[in-house]
């Protein structure tokens, strides 16, 4: 899957700093080894750049696209280098096709790295030219410094597809849905619904290997295996914060009256006091995703209709953090209930970064007579969707697959189904 990456809500910040290359507000790289340091010790994740260990010819092939497609986009917008850097473009193993931002100074800035997924061009000369050309529209439109991943959103039933509202791009915006689904969007990190009915289970707490409310639960198992227990009852305390965990850990869910109970617990038990709830925020967030929880508290702890009521009324009371965050967990979703019952899904269109990025980049491949390898891309994506032949039937701006706002396996996805992408581009190419 085609897409670019924000630096997640819940991400842990590394502290290592890199200096800066700014040119026109864009965060270049220039060498492999800043790429590499970026990779392993800003992100943390193990992406492995492959160019070199490609045969001769793939690499000089990899090379001179990427130089004619950014080439193009000079030419085609009558940029300098100084005002649309050059980017640094990398084939990678353990990762997708991204284009990248970073925080720079409390700023987040769009970088010029590219990365290209091998497993998703697929060792294809054609599809390498229509995914490379897609992230350098990201580039192109600092998509990464844009937080908002919906641009605009409706619920109309029928537009037609066309030249004159730039295929889709042209659509009336309704701004608090967009605002919702923009909203659900950052939710996908730590919501995780126990089945597809996820409506019915969004009020409960999922906890899984890989979720944030695990990540919390495991410091505080740390924590209490590691604390002594002198007096009796704080080995009371831990007997039956030992069982609490374990009971949630067995259960894999959790909803309010347990964090209550919880709640009650670590109230009596001092000895579980484990810094102030913005420090055990602060592991889990980046500043500018929680210090709005800590502002104007009692306003919202007195509105009940309120997002964060819940969560602003555990801060008042001085709750232990481990229950102001989990109850901070209930809340949200809590909320994202709400916003998926007001969102008709089957009248649902919208437009995104990800339409953007594709009709920017089918004009470039266009020019260079290469618009059939976008094409080409999306049709061999598509070859196993069952809904292919549906959509081409009924042809809609920017509508998904009746499944495809779901959290679990996947994310809320800002990308259309593939044999979607394909029949707009095989309008935009009949229109020549």
């Amino acid at each position: 899957m085609i897409r670019i990456l924000f630096l997640p809500t819940l991400f842990l910040f590394s502290c290592y700093t890199q200096a800066a290359t700014v040119i026109n507000d864009y965060f270049v790289f220039e060498t492999q080894k800043e790429v590499n340091i970026y990779y392993h010790r800003v992100l943390g994740l193990k992406i492995f750049s492959i160019v070199k260990k490609l045969p001769q010819q793939r690499q000089d092939f990899f090379r001179e696209k990427t130089k004619e497609i950014y080439q193009t986009y000079l030419d085609q917008y009558q940029l300098t280098e100084k005002e649309f850097p050059k980017p640094f473009v990398d084939i990678v193993s353990g990762f997708h096709s991204a284009s990248f931002s970073r925080h720079v100074r409390g700023k987040v800035m769009q970088t010029n790295l590219i990365t290209l997924g091998k497993d998703e061009i697929k060792d294809d000369p054609d599809m390498l030219i229509a995914v490379l050309a897609h992230e350098m529209a990201h580039y192109f439109h600092r998509h990464g410094s844009i937080q908002s991943k919906y641009l605009k959103a409706n619920q109309e039933t029928n537009l037609e597809l066309n030249q004159e509202n730039n295929y889709g791009e042209g659509i009336i915006n309704d701004s608090k849905l967009q605002t919702q689904l923009n909203y659900l969007d950052k939710m996908h990190y730590y919501l995780e619904p126990e089945s597809s009915n996820y409506l019915a289970n969004l009020p409960k707490i999922r906890i899984t290997p890989k979720s944030v409310p695990d990540q919390i639960l495991n410091s505080l198992a740390d924590y209490e295996f590691n604390t002594q227990a002198y007096t009796v009852d704080q080995k009371i305390c831990r007997s039956e914060v030992k069982t609490i965990l374990h009971n949630i850990r067995k259960a894999s869910s959790f909803t309010y009256n347990d964090i209550q109970e919880l709640s009650y617990t670590l109230k009596r038990c001092e000895l579980y006091r484990i810094g102030s709830t913005q420090e055990i925020f602060s592991h889990f967030y980046a500043k500018e995703n929680y210090k709005h929880l800590f502002e104007n508290t009692k306003q919202k702890a007195q509105d009940p209709e309120h997002a964060n009521y819940l969560t602003a009324k555990s801060i008042i009371n001085k709750d232990h953090p481990l229950t102001v965050m989990l109850t901070h967990f209930y809340s949200q979703r809590k909320a994202v209930k709400k916003a998926l019952e007001q969102i008709q899904f089957d009248k649902l269109i919208f437009f995104s970064k990800e339409n953007q990025a594709d009709i920017t980049s089918f004009g470039i491949l266009e020019s260079l007579n290469l618009e059939y390898t976008i094409l080409k891309t999306h049709q061999f994506h598509s070859q196993a969707d069952e809904s292919c032949e549906e959509l081409s039937q009924e042809f809609s701006i920017s509508r998904q697959r009746k499944n495809s706002f779901y959290y679990g396996d996947s994310f809320f996805n800002s990308h259309n189904a593939q044999c979607w992408r394909y029949y707009r581009a095989k309008t935009m190419q009949e229109k020549k």
